[in-house]
This record gives structure tokens, C-alpha cells and sequence, in this order.
């Protein structure tokens, strides 16, 4: 775990002392090594400004807080000072334990980037951690393999540094956008898989039952959502829609219970009217010339990455080909999705072969 460098080894047994005089005889040993683990995790030009009692109070701080953890997120933003904590930094100080994700660092870091917050010091560690039935804990060890990875019980503790926020309202701010999108990610992670199998049963759908419309045009549709399916796409959420006349216009409804990911909530499932589409939005969705509706929405996404969201729908349809409802999936395409020759992605492959037959040009 250690480093070979003699002043980072110093540096390293000057805060094990502090440990040694600071935390309990019973809790001086785990807390050791819990140092070793977030010492071993950042670079030595981190620290070798640091004093020893500088790292020691980052080190025992976040110890601290992340005791008595229910195993799915706790954070706090503060201010540290003498009076209160026994110590005090310069920048704000963000302190997190979340159960061990995917997305968790690069969406913390775009929410504070979002805020216009600069990052000084980001230390993110998955260790396996055994607790007793106070939530105490008992064991630590670094996760470094597979094995680790499968045995479950990893959490990632969390330490930041950020530009100093002396208005308690700001922190009330960031800590309650940090708890929000962290949200949005364990609910991103927790249904991926039934994402990917609600897609899979569409697949199956069209395959097995297919509506009235063109064969090409099915099999198009049928070849771009397998190409979907096969990691070229990170899910978010989807919902399902309902068609319905109401009155003079036609509304897509949700259907109850169909949320999954960032829509699983009922307060995030709306309505629309079509009247309140543009025109050639409303004639593509009631139209069955084209089984798919893909595009970008205006917002940006809260995980993994800060582009648009992607949006794919898929139209359902009656048995007279009429259109009664629509499967909707938001997320983002992968980079590995952004670097594939577009002749080789279902539906962009023709969209590609009628603009070069139109132009004349030789493919």
C-alpha cells in the first residue's frame, strides 16, 4: 500500500502517532489503517504541503462521520472550525459515504462544476467495510480485486476540499443538489438491468408480434434497438406511454407503475398534450411511417456526463397499425456508440445512404 518515498513514509507514521494520542486505544488500530488506505489513494504532491495535523484532522474527521451509516448515502458540506470541531480549513469541506456505484465521482464533480465551485482536493476510496449492529465499524480493507467487488458491503467514502462558501445558504444549496443527484444515480444503477430488459421485451414484441407497417422499416427499427441494447447506450429512464383523446386534443399519459431509473418517481411522470408540440412534432408522433422517435432533450444530464439527455421512443401500435401509446427510454450514447463510422448504426446508415444517393456521390 505505501508509497517507497521516505518523506512520504514520515509523513505517513507522523499522523499514526497523532492517531495513537488522539483516538481511542480500541479504535487506534482501524483508524490506522484507514489513514494507510486514504494516504495510499492520493498522489504524495497532495499532501507534501500538509502538515501532519493538517491530515490527521481531514483523515479523523471523515472517520468520524462516516460511523453509523445506513448503507446507502450520507454527506455533509461545512465549515470546519476550532470552537465546534477542533479544527479548521481553508476551503469549504465536503465529507460523503455512499454503497460503491458507478457515475458517483464524475456526477459529483459536474454538479460542483455546475455551481461554478473549483475542487482542491477530491479523495474517493471503495473499501470493504464490516459493521456491528450500531452501524460502528469493525473492519476495513482496500478493495483491489473482483473478489472484493462481488462480496458486496463497498462503500466509498468521500473528502473534498472546495472554494471556501461562507453564505450558509449556498452550502444548504450544494448539499441539497449534491443529495439530489446522487439520487438520480442510485436510481440510475438500482434499474439498469430492468431497463435493459424492458427494452428486450420490445424487442421481443416487434419480432414476435409486429404491427402492420413495412417489413425494411421494422427491421430497421428491430436492428437499431439491438445495436442499443448491446452497450451503446447508458440508461437513465423509461416510461411508458398511454394514447388518449381528451376532448379536442390527444394526450400521452403514463402508464401507472411503468417508471423506471430518474422516472421511477410519480412526480416526475407528466402528461403531454400534443397540441403543445409544434406541428411537425405532432404528425410524427401520430405517424407510422416511422416506428422510432429520436432526438436530444434541453436537459442536461445530472449523471455520468454533462451533455443533453438522449431520448428514444419506440410507437406502439394497434392491430390496424394506428398508433396507441409509445415506450420511452432516456439516457445518453456512449463514447463507444460517438465513435463508430455512422454507416455501421441501424437508422443512420440510410439516413447516410438516401442523402448520398440524392447528392450523386459516389459511396
Amino acid at each position: 500500500i505505501m508509497s517507497g518515498s521516505n518523506t512520504s513514509s514520515k509523513l505517513l507514521n507522523d499522523v499514526k502517532q497523532l492517531i495513537e494520542q488522539k483516538a481511542s486505544k480500541r479504535q487506534s488500530e482501524l483508524v490506522k489503517q484507514f489513514a494507510e488506505i486514504i494516504y495510499s489513494s492520493v498522489s504524495e504532491d497532495e499532501f507534501i504541503e500538509r502538515t501532519p495535523e493538517q491530515i490527521f484532522n481531514s483523515i479523523y474527521s471523515l472517520w468520524q462521520f462516516i460511523q453509523d451509516f445506513d448503507g446507502t448515502c450520507k454527506l455533509r458540506v461545512h465549515n470546519p472550525t476550532n470552537d465546534k470541531n477542533g479544527w479548521k480549513n481553508k476551503h469549504t469541506i465536503i465529507e460523503l459515504n455512499h454503497a460503491d456505484m458507478p457515475f458517483l465521482v464524475d456526477s459529483i464533480r459536474m454538479e460542483l462544476n455546475r455551481h461554478g465551485i473549483d475542487v482542491h482536493l477530491h479523495i474517493h476510496v471503495p473499501m470493504q467495510v464490516a459493521r456491528d449492529k450500531n452501524g460502528k465499524i469493525k473492519s476495513v480493507n482496500l478493495c483491489v480485486d473482483d473478489e472484493c467487488e462481488k462480496s458486496g458491503n463497498i462503500e466509498t467514502p468521500m473528502y473534498l476540499e472546495i472554494d471556501k462558501q461562507l453564505d450558509d445558504e449556498t452550502i444548504m444549496q450544494v448539499e441539497a443538489d449534491l443529495m439530489r443527484i446522487l439520487g438520480d444515480v442510485r436510481a440510475t444503477v438500482r434499474d439498469w438491468q430492468p431497463m435493459r430488459d424492458k427494452l428486450a421485451s420490445i424487442i421481443n414484441e416487434l419480432e414476435s408480434t409486429p404491427p402492420p407497417l413495412r417489413k425494411d422499416r421494422i427491421e430497421e427499427a428491430l436492428d437499431f434497438l439491438r445495436w442499443v441494447k448491446a452497450n451503446h447506450f447508458v440508461f437513465m429512464g423509461s416510461l411508458t406511454y398511454d394514447l388518449k383523446k381528451s376532448k379536442d386534443d390527444l394526450l400521452l399519459k403514463p402508464v401507472k407503475g411503468s417508471g423506471l431509473g430518474t422516472l421511477s418517481e410519480p412526480a416526475k411522470q407528466k402528461a403531454y398534450s400534443l397540441s403543445e408540440s409544434p406541428k411537425g412534432a405532432q404528425k410524427l408522433a401520430l405517424s407510422n411511417e416511422h416506428i422510432l422517435v429520436l432526438t436530444k432533450t434541453s436537459t442536461v444530464s445530472s449523471v455520468h456526463r454533462p451533455s443533453h439527455i438522449d431520448y428514444i421512443g419506440v410507437k406502439r401500435f394497434n392491430k390496424d397499425g394506428e398508433v396507441i401509446g409509445e415506450y420511452r427510454f432516456f439516457g445518453l450514447f456512449t463514447s463507444a456508440a460517438y465513435n463508430m463510422d455512422p454507416q455501421f448504426i441501424p437508422v443512420l446508415r440510410k439516413k447516410i445512404h438516401n442523402v448520398l444517393a440524392e447528392s450523386g456521390l459516389k459511396q
